[in-house]
């Protein structure tokens, strides 16, 4: 059985930092999807705002970020978990 393939995703956010003094900051995930993203809808950027909020909630729990959105999208390709870390 082959190993499966993702739409893989690199998004890049900014937000106000409330937990310091409202300073912009900004990170990137790399995002595997099932399926290819487009179109790009208002609730599609909704989705992937909240899955942002998310991430630096676990991954900087002290943060406490507001005004949080995707910059910029870019699409990867479609590839295995083993092909993407290769």
């Amino acid at each position: 059985m082959s190993e499966q393939k993702y739409h893989w995703y690199l998004i890049g956010y900014t937000f106000n930092d409330a937990s310091n003094n409202g300073n912009t900051r900004s990170f990137n995930i790399q995002l595997p999807l099932e399926s290819f993203l487009p179109p790009v809808s208002k609730t599609k950027l909704n989705e992937l705002n909240a899955i942002g909020a998310e991430w630096i909630k676990q991954s900087d729990p002290s943060s406490q970020p507001v005004n949080l959105f995707a910059m910029s999208i870019c699409y990867l390709g479609e590839m295995t978990q083993t092909q993407f870390n290769a």
